[in-house]
């Protein structure tokens, strides 16, 4: 099929688990951490499905960021900031996987080949989640806003049923008065981010199934979309 074809040595090997770069690595002895990140590349083109895959997420989420500005006030200045402020997450996400990679072949004693060998799939899947995050902001902030928030008097009476009578703030300040706790329910509530970049770079890198792989990622996309955005606004 499309993703394989023989190796040197006449087996055949899926084209996203082995790389020229894997087998010249291997010759390469210790290398530094900065080596090991940089070896996550490949030396050769990826297949065309996977690669059609991948531009087409990020293809969406371009598509969305135009419409967006076309169709709302925000400034291009926001959307340079927002994007400035998400860009290194990639790099971050990258290389927090490609030291758990190192990690686990310390722990197993050998090289993992094919965990090298998705550079491109793990590089591509962190750009892809991080320009998610500014797109979806400005979604939630000039668009999502728009619809209301109709349901709040329901949900504020059943807070008041679960607490017998109070609103769900006055008990939380009545047993926790410290403004400390506050900051750290503050703070709490964006500590999954780490792990929101993190997991759909580890897939990209730990699954061998070029169409699971797909699947993860593009469920990931889709979660941001169809509950984040239409479930939200409906």
């Amino acid at each position: 099929g499309q993703f394989e074809r023989p190796s040197i040595g006449g087996e055949y090997r899926n084209m996203t688990d082995v790389s020229r770069s894997t087998v010249l690595a291997e010759k390469a002895g210790k290398r530094s951490i900065v080596q090991k990140i940089a070896a996550l590349r490949f030396k050769r083109a990826m297949p065309a499905g996977e690669k059609r895959f991948l531009f087409g997420l990020l293809s969406l989420i371009v598509g969305a960021a135009v419409v967006l500005y076309i169709v709302t006030p925000v400034p291009l200045r926001a959307i340079l900031f927002g994007l400035k402020m998400y860009a290194f997450l990639p790099f971050v996400s990258v290389s927090i996987v490609a030291a758990v990679v190192w990690l686990a072949e310390r722990f197993v004693g050998h090289r993992i080949p094919h965990l090298h060998a998705r550079g491109q799939w793990m590089l591509m899947t962190a750009i892809v989640t991080s320009a998610t995050i500014p797109v979806f902001g400005m979604f939630k902030q000039y668009v999502l806003k728009t619809a209301g928030f109709p349901f709040d008097p329901a949900l504020a009476a059943a807070d008041r049923i679960l607490f017998a009578g109070h609103d769900a703030w006055e008990v939380m300040h009545a047993l926790f008065d410290s403004l400390w706790f506050t900051i750290l329910v503050d703070h709490a509530y964006a500590a999954w981010l780490a792990l929101l970049m993190f997991c759909p770079v580890l897939w990209a890198a730990v699954v061998a199934d070029p169409l699971v792989r797909a699947r993860l990622i593009g469920c990931w996309l889709g979660v941001w979309i169809m509950i984040g955005g239409v479930g939200a606004w409906l």
